[in-house]
């Protein structure tokens, strides 16, 4: 049971995450290397942990797709549940900013908003802004768990756009498809 959602033991996990800026820092401050310092900064071992604690036995993996890491975790478990391959499932994601660098860099590319603001799919719209979140979500079969009431994931959907404007830039016909398709 997590937060009173009970998971089956087939159960999948996928966590979001990006950037690994902790090993970074530990370079930077030169932190002493431990026999963890691998293992405690990878994100392979970040879901499967997850996993091994509470004994699922579905999918486990970390995804890095930058700014839709978290969306992205949560449609593979879905995805799983709706395939039937996992009764339930765990997304999880985590983006700490903890150096400066990663800020800089993509400032330096331009992709940071002018204004401090991010406009999603508005015209208006400059760049993105880094922030820190962390989250995680319990989902499950409805026909596995008819008793549990509440919120319903009616879909999630992923694309990759191919070729658009810039890294940061949406395309608007991808996009439009991946909603009417």
């Amino acid at each position: 049971v997590v937060s009173g959602v009970p998971l089956h033991h087939n159960s999948s996990v996928a966590v979001g995450m990006q950037h690994q800026e902790y090993i970074r820092k530990m370079h930077t401050h030169r932190v002493t290397q431990t026999a963890y310092t691998a293992t405690g900064n990878a994100g392979s071992v970040g879901s499967g942990r997850i996993s091994f604690m509470y004994g699922f036995t579905g999918l486990s993996l970390a995804i890095d797709t930058a700014c839709s890491s978290a969306f992205v975790a949560l449609a593979t478990v879905s995805c799983q549940i709706k395939a039937e391959t996992a009764f339930s499932g765990l997304s999880a994601s985590a983006n700490l900013i903890l150096i400066p660098d990663t800020t800089g860099c993509i400032n330096m590319a331009n992709m940071l908003a002018y204004d401090g603001r991010c406009k999603t799919l508005d015209m208006t719209a400059s760049g993105y802004v880094r922030s820190e979140a962390c989250n995680s979500t319990a989902i499950h079969s409805a026909t596995a768990f008819p008793e549990l009431r509440g919120v319903t994931l009616l879909a999630a959907q992923t694309n990759q756009d191919g070729r658009s404007a810039l890294i940061t830039a949406p395309s608007g016909p991808r996009q439009t498809s991946l909603v009417t398709d």
